[in-house]
């Protein structure tokens, strides 16, 4: 009978060292666990999680958000429309097209028809276009407002190409004043004894000053983003200048040739150039 009471306070001697022993593991694991002072579990919980929705956001891989998944890739073509904001002085001019007949190729100068063209060149190109070739002289001439004779008048031999025609008054040494308004036409004379029967068309184009801001905005500016400023300070001759420039150095650019129609229909010449 001793023997069993000695046992039995052997086992429960036993288990209470296992207890013991189990709280103080259990203690230990709690002090690990334990959280940043004045901060719950539930805290550190949600921080973690603020955290990989951060991570996922600024991924480069990701499409949460605004950002790209990826940059577009090579063959990605992003078509930005010019938008021109005229600002000459309004004015029926006699812009448009000229022709005679279906076997007439078309001619037109590449200006607005409602107000003046502006410039802040003061050796501007001038701009016109031919749907088809002709064997006739071409004359174009540009004269302003203070003076009776012509300050050029130049005529071009035959043949000429059809497709848009570029005339770079710096080639000619003509420098336009500020605030003088001038008029240009060009004309194709079937017979140079017989002026009346020349199929003509002109425009006006003026200089202005560019204001401060601007020159600050052209002094960062790279040639891709030149028309987008020029057009929204509603300087046509520039604007189209800037373009067409970089469809010289890219002629088998689409999306160049798409953004100068674009451009030219919002002055009406959509269906004259494509």
């Amino acid at each position: 009978m001793r023997h069993v009471r000695i046992a039995s306070w052997m086992l429960i001697t036993a288990l209470a060292a296992g207890l013991q022993t189990a709280d103080v593991a259990a203690e230990g694991r709690g002090e690990e666990e334990q959280p940043a002072s004045g901060t719950t579990g539930r805290e550190q919980a949600e921080k973690a999680t603020e955290q990989q929705s951060d991570i996922r956001e600024h991924s480069p891989l990701t499409t949460a958000g605004p950002r790209y998944s990826r940059p577009p890739g090579p063959g990605a073509l992003v078509s930005i429309t010019v938008i021109f904001y005229p600002r000459g002085a309004r004015e029926c001019l006699p812009s448009g097209s000229a022709g005679t007949g279906s076997e007439s190729p078309t001619l037109a100068v590449l200006a607005p028809a409602d107000h003046v063209g502006l410039t802040i060149d003061e050796q501007p190109s001038l701009y016109w276009y031919l749907s088809g070739a002709v064997t006739c002289p071409i004359a174009v001439t540009l004269i302003d407002e203070q003076t009776v004779q012509p300050l050029l008048e130049i005529t071009l031999s035959p043949p000429v190409s059809p497709g848009v025609q570029r005339l770079r008054l710096a080639d000619h040494n003509l420098h336009l004043l500020p605030g003088v308004h001038y008029k240009w036409s060009v004309a194709l004379v079937p017979d140079p004894n017989e002026r009346s029967k020349d199929l003509i068309t002109g425009t006006a184009i003026e200089r202005i000053e560019p204001t401060d801001p601007l020159r600050a905005q052209l002094a960062q500016a790279d040639t891709a983003t030149l028309p987008t400023l020029y057009a929204e300070a509603g300087l046509w001759y520039d604007a189209l200048t800037a373009l067409s420039d970089l469809i010289e150095g890219a002629p088998d650019d689409a999306v160049l040739r798409q953004q100068r129609t674009s451009l030219l229909g919002q002055v009406g010449l959509r269906d004259i150039v494509r």
